[in-house]
């Protein structure tokens, strides 16, 4: 039996602020002996930890024993979230992990739910599934009488960020719409504003869209309607990077036009929904149950 896959990724859509801090990183994990490989996976737990926007940027606090977050500054945030980590993968098996990416996400999503998770996972061979993730946060909440544990997304909150370094995709996005691209990813990572048009309001889904087109001056409206009957109909085998994916129904009525993203690959979309600003798998049941076409705009 062949080994699976091994971890290989590069990080994308990172704000200016976890890119900067990326040789304190390097420094924390020359300290505790963690392979450099391991660097893009820890610059998007940052991502989704504080988008590098709090002096607590990897929400270490806790695991350093204060009873509150955001009590510990940077670098001693940082030395913290790489120890924690490196820790997870260790216990685990650093060969182990290596031949298996599921292994690494259990891991990682030990990173939120703690190190009981690593033993509960163990008679599954340490291998990450999410329903194995939903079950051991609703079993913690009911162990604590708390309405929730921890975040049984997080794995997917954090592979937002990652794309296989020798696939296609949105780490390999060229051309004239990578440059749009490029306009929206430092605001990755922030909520979804109903309503918003720019930076200074924040963003919805249309609003980023449009925003993103006016930096380089396309003019493209920023209502999802419009925006559907101003661009042209495009099927799902001839979709590329930079085409416009809308979906219908996710409020209003059942076939009202009401989410736009971009389009990056067969997976994979960018834009501003509920879980905020960033890559989004529109193959995921919600978007396939509300999808409604891939669509482009002719300039």
């Amino acid at each position: 039996m062949e080994p699976e896959e091994r971890f290989s990724v590069s990080a994308s859509g990172l704000s200016p602020e976890v890119v900067a801090l990326k040789p304190d990183f390097l420094e924390a994990m020359k300290e505790v002996g963690m392979p450099e490989k391991y660097i893009d996976l820890l610059l998007a737990i940052c991502m989704q930890e504080s988008g590098g926007r709090v002096e607590d940027v990897m929400q270490s606090s806790e695991s350093l024993g204060h009873s509150l977050p955001n009590q510990i500054d940077k670098k001693t945030s940082i030395k913290q979230g790489v120890k924690v980590l490196w820790n997870n993968i260790k216990a685990i098996g650093e060969k182990k992990v290596e031949e298996s990416e599921e292994r690494l996400k259990t891991a990682v999503q030990a990173y939120n739910y703690g190190g009981g998770f690593i033993s509960f996972m163990k008679p599954h061979d340490h291998k990450y599934s999410k329903s194995l993730a939903q079950q051991f946060s609703s079993m913690q909440a009911a162990i604590q009488g708390w309405g929730s544990y921890g975040d049984p997304e997080y794995i997917d909150h954090v592979w937002r960020y990652l794309k296989k370094a020798n696939g296609n995709g949105a780490a390999n996005v060229t051309g004239d719409f990578k440059k749009i691209l490029d306009s929206i990813l430092p605001f990755d990572g922030q909520p979804y504003v109903f309503g918003g048009k720019n930076p200074s309001m924040g963003f919805d889904c249309s609003g980023i869209v449009s925003w993103a087109y006016a930096q380089h001056g396309i003019t493209f409206p920023s209502y999802t309607v419009t925006q559907w009957e101003q661009s042209v109909p495009v099927e799902r085998s001839e979709a590329k990077a930079g085409d416009l994916i809308f979906f219908r129904g996710t409020y209003g009525a059942p076939d009202f036009i009401s989410h736009i993203e971009f389009y990056i690959d067969e997976t994979t979309m960018y834009g501003s929904n509920s879980s905020g600003v960033g890559y989004h798998n529109h193959t995921d049941p919600y978007w396939q149950e509300h999808f409604a076409g891939i669509r482009r705009l002719v300039k």
